[in-house]
């Protein structure tokens, strides 16, 4: 013990090491503070995430106790459209009408995702205008992203959750079949044939 505290001791007491003494003092209170400003000071990233813009939905989802296959589910009032033009307007303007009444405050007027609320939100609603998105989605999978919002977004959808709010908990499958026609409607754009392999989004 002697021989560790003896320096340490003659350092402090002896006057003719004071100025070596004093070097020390102030010598390692310094190289502490460089050792931790050294270690606190490197950027500053954001973690990295893989969000998936388009998600792919799960095989099956239950809507109002009913159990939907959205690998071969089809909307089924879709066959109006060549069978009873006349009913099949009337779920068009029925899906307007649900879209005007609750989608547009964040989706537009417009559908191109710049409701009055877009910009507060993260991520901002889908452009349905933007040709990029309805052909390349099904309508069992709108159906299913209008139906189970945010809150049934799979974990590759994140980090960022949709505010849409799961849409079931409001709306009756009926009306929720009709907003995705409308929405291929206005746009203009027709959904991707179910024949065809698609990942899904918000």
């Amino acid at each position: 013990m002697e021989s560790f505290t003896g320096p340490i001791i003659r350092l402090v007491t002896d006057p003719g090491r004071r100025m070596m003494f004093v070097v020390v003092l102030i010598a390692v209170p310094a190289v502490a503070a460089i050792n931790v400003w050294a270690k606190m000071n490197v950027p500053l990233e954001a973690p990295a995430f893989g969000r998936t813009i388009h998600p792919a939905p799960p095989a099956t989802i239950t809507v109002h106790e009913n159990d939907i296959n959205l690998t071969t589910a089809d909307n089924p009032y879709r066959h109006l459209e060549t069978d009873d033009p006349e009913a099949f307007k009337a779920h068009v303007e029925n899906g307007r009408r649900v879209y005007f009444q609750n989608c547009f405050y964040c989706h537009g007027d417009g559908l191109a995702g710049d409701g009055m609320f877009a910009h507060g939100l993260n991520p901002i609603p889908t452009n349905f205008t933007d040709q990029g998105i309805m052909p390349q989605l099904q309508e069992s999978f709108l159906f299913w992203r209008i139906s189970k919002g945010g809150p049934g977004m799979p974990e590759e959808g994140g980090p960022w959750d949709s505010a849409m709010p799961a849409w079931e908990n409001f709306l009756t499958e009926e009306e929720m079949w009709d907003v995705v026609m409308f929405l291929a409607d206005f746009t203009g754009y027709t959904a991707r044939a179910r024949s065809e392999h698609s990942d899904g989004g918000h």
